[in-house]
C-alpha cells in the first residue's frame, strides 16, 4: 500500500494517460486502486497526505490538453487521441471549450487518420461541440487522410442538425472526398436493400429498426443538402452517381425530383440504376425508376465479352426475381433482345428452373449458397411462364 501512495504522489509521468471509458475512469491506475489508496491515508489519520493525493489527482487530470490518452480497444486498438479528440468524440462542450480557451488545446490536431476533432464530433453527432468547435475557429473544410471533410462524416451517420450547422459555417456541399464522392453520396448510399429490410432474416446481425431510422435520418440530410446547392448528377470515381449508389425508395424518388439522371451509367458495364434495381430485386425502386418516365427499358450493360448486353429485364431473370421481371415486361422491355453470347431473359430464368431440378452436391463448397427454397423455385418456374406469355422466345 504504501508503494501505492508514492506512485500516486510521485509517477506523474504516467498518470498523463486516461482510460477511454469516461470522465469518472480517468485516472491510469483506475478508480478501485485510487479509492483504496485514499482510505488507507484516512484510515490512518493522515488526512494532510490524504487531501494532497487528491489534489495531485485533480491536477494529473487537468493537465497540458496535449498529452494523449489511450483509445478503447473496441473501437480504436492501439491509436491514440488527444484529450480534445476523447472530448469532441463524446460530446463533452464544456470540456471542449475548457480545453481550447484554457489550456490552449490544438484545435486542428490531427489523430492517426487524420481526423480534426470537428470530425469525430460530427461523426458521432454532437452539434453543440461542433458548434463550440467552430465558433473557436475550427477549419470546415479541413480533410483526413482520405480527403472527406467533416461534412462527409456528418452526412454518412445522418446527423441532420450537424450538417445544418457546417453548412451555415460554410462547408461545401459538392466537396470531393474518398474516391471523389461528395456528400451527397455519403447522405443516400445504403448498406442493405429494400428486399433484405423486408426479410430480417436474410441480415442476421443486422438491427432492421436502427437501419430504417439511419435511412430516414440520411433522407433528412439529403432533402438538406440538395437544398444547398448538391449536384445530384455528381459522379464519384467509376462513374458512380448518388442514384446509383442507393437502394432507398425515398432517396430515389428525392433524386430523381431533383434532377437526377436516370439513365445515367457508371463507367465500368455501363450499368444503369434499373440494371442495379433488378440485380437487388427491389421491385419498389424499379417501380418508381420507371415512374420517371425516361428510363430506359433496354439499356445494354456487361461489356463486349459474351457475358455482355444484358439488359435490365435480362439482369431480373438471370437472379430470378419475377416481380421485376414483370413490371418491365408491363413497361414494354423488348424480351426478344439476346446478350452478345446469344441468351435470353427467358433462357436465363429456364437455365434457373434446371439448376433447381439438380441434386445438391454431396460436398457443397465453402460460402457456396444453399440449396433454393420450395418458394423460390416456384418463383422461378413463375417466371419463366410469365416470360412465355408476354412473348419470350
Amino acid at each position: 500500500m504504501e508503494q501505492e501512495v508514492t506512485s500516486a504522489r510521485h509517477n506523474e509521468k504516467d498518470h498523463n494517460m486516461a482510460d477511454s471509458d469516461g470522465p469518472s475512469a480517468e485516472h491510469p491506475l483506475g478508480r478501485p486502486i485510487l479509492e483504496n489508496v485514499l482510505s488507507y491515508l484516512a484510515a490512518a489519520g493522515r488526512a494532510r497526505d490524504c487531501a494532497a493525493a487528491f489534489g495531485a489527482c485533480r491536477a494529473v487530470w487537468r493537465t497540458d490538453s496535449q498529452m494523449h490518452w489511450p483509445l478503447g480497444r473496441e473501437r480504436h486498438g492501439k491509436f491514440l487521441e488527444s484529450r480534445l479528440h476523447w472530448a469532441s468524440r463524446r460530446g463533452y462542450a464544456p470540456r471542449v471549450a475548457e480545453l481550447i480557451d484554457t489550456w490552449h488545446s490544438p484545435i486542428e490536431a490531427a489523430d492517426a487518420f487524420g481526423q480534426t476533432p470537428l470530425h469525430v464530433a460530427s461523426a458521432a453527432g454532437h452539434v453543440d461541440v461542433v458548434r463550440e468547435l467552430l465558433r473557436r475557429g475550427a477549419a470546415v473544410g479541413a480533410a483526413d487522410k482520405n480527403g472527406d471533410a467533416a461534412l462527409h462524416f456528418a452526412s454518412s451517420a445522418g446527423h441532420a442538425d450537424v450538417v445544418r450547422a457546417l453548412l451555415d459555417a460554410g462547408a461545401d456541399a459538392n466537396g470531393r472526398g474518398l474516391l471523389g464522392r461528395t456528400p451527397l453520396h455519403y447522405a443516400t448510399s445504403s448498406e442493405v436493400s429494400a428486399k433484405d429490410l423486408a426479410a430480417p432474416t436474410n441480415q442476421p446481425v443486422l438491427s432492421v429498426a436502427r437501419e430504417h431510422a439511419r435511412m430516414a435520418a440520411k433522407l433528412e440530410v439529403a432533402e438538406l443538402l440538395l437544398a444547398r446547392g448538391a449536384d445530384a448528377n455528381a459522379k464519384a470515381a467509376g462513374g458512380l452517381t448518388p442514384l446509383l449508389g442507393t437502394s432507398s425508395v425515398a432517396h430515389v424518388r428525392l433524386l430523381l425530383a431533383a434532377g437526377a439522371d436516370v439513365n445515367g451509367a457508371c463507367e465500368r458495364g455501363s450499368y444503369v440504376p434499373l440494371h442495379f434495381a433488378c440485380e437487388a430485386g427491389d421491385p419498389d425502386v424499379v417501380r418508381e425508376l420507371l415512374r420517371s418516365g425516361r428510363a430506359s427499358l433496354n439499356a445494354r450493360a456487361g461489356g463486349a465479352g459474351a457475358g455482355g448486353g444484358l439488359t435490365p429485364v435480362m439482369m431480373a431473370a438471370k437472379a430470378g426475381h419475377l416481380a421485376c421481371a414483370a413490371l418491365l415486361a408491363e413497361a414494354g422491355a423488348d424480351l426478344a433482345l439476346l446478350t452478345n453470347g446469344g441468351r435470353s431473359a427467358r433462357r436465363f430464368a429456364e437455365m434457373l428452373v434446371a439448376r433447381d431440378a439438380q441434386p445438391p452436391p454431396a460436398q457443397p463448397l465453402p460460402m457456396a449458397p444453399g440449396p433454393p427454397t420450395a418458394d423460390k423455385r416456384a418463383e422461378h418456374v413463375a417466371l419463366v411462364a410469365m416470360l412465355a406469355a408476354h412473348g419470350a422466345a
